[in-house]
């Protein structure tokens, strides 16, 4: 008569051990998820600013890194199988006294989806699209009166030889564009 217990006691112990496994990635606070996406956007019509932003790419694992030429954010491997990326923004030239939002787009394209450099990308992003209204679902991060940084951005990590594009839009108007080659 011991066997069904026995058997009640490997079939807990298996339980305990697949749950884990099961449960998916962990979120501990010590396991980033990502900077929120989506929030509210609106133009500003009152304004009548003319001009451009600065943009530049870099790793965001923690903090802003700027990227040299060739290099990709950090490749990231989750506990089963999966890779993404981390990547920041620094954006320069805002008009942080008038307004306290700006629109972020980042697209990670396969690199022949993208012919002319310093110019968006033709088609659908291959390793897809994130969007974030900074300053909605998270405060921005001032450097200065003009400029934010942004880190823990989650983009898919891609594979191949790759094209990461930021654009980013402010509530004036004013655009702001960077693009970063590498390969995985």
């Amino acid at each position: 008569m011991p066997r069904p217990k026995l058997s009640l006691v490997l079939l807990a112990r298996e339980s305990v051990l697949l749950a884990p496994m099961l449960a998916g990635c962990p979120t501990t606070p010590s396991a980033p998820t990502g900077a929120p996406q989506g929030g509210e956007f609106t133009h500003d019509p009152s304004c009548t600013l003319a001009g451009s932003l600065s943009v530049s790419l870099g790793d965001g694992t923690d903090g802003f890194v700027a990227l040299t030429s060739g290099q990709g954010p950090v490749e990231q491997f989750g506990p089963q199988g999966g890779t993404h990326a981390f990547a920041a923004v620094q954006v320069g030239g805002l008009a942080l006294d008038r307004y306290d939002i700006v629109l972020l787009q980042l697209s990670l394209f396969a690199a022949e989806q993208c012919p002319t450099v310093d110019a968006p990308c033709e088609g659908d992003a291959t390793f897809g699209v994130g969007t974030w209204v900074l300053g909605d679902t998270l405060p921005l991060d001032p450097v200065d009166a003009h400029t934010i940084e942004q880190d823990q951005l989650r983009i898919e990590a891609g594979s191949g030889a790759v094209v990461l594009q930021a654009q980013v839009e402010d509530p004036c108007g004013q655009l702001g564009f960077a693009e970063q080659p590498f390969v995985r």
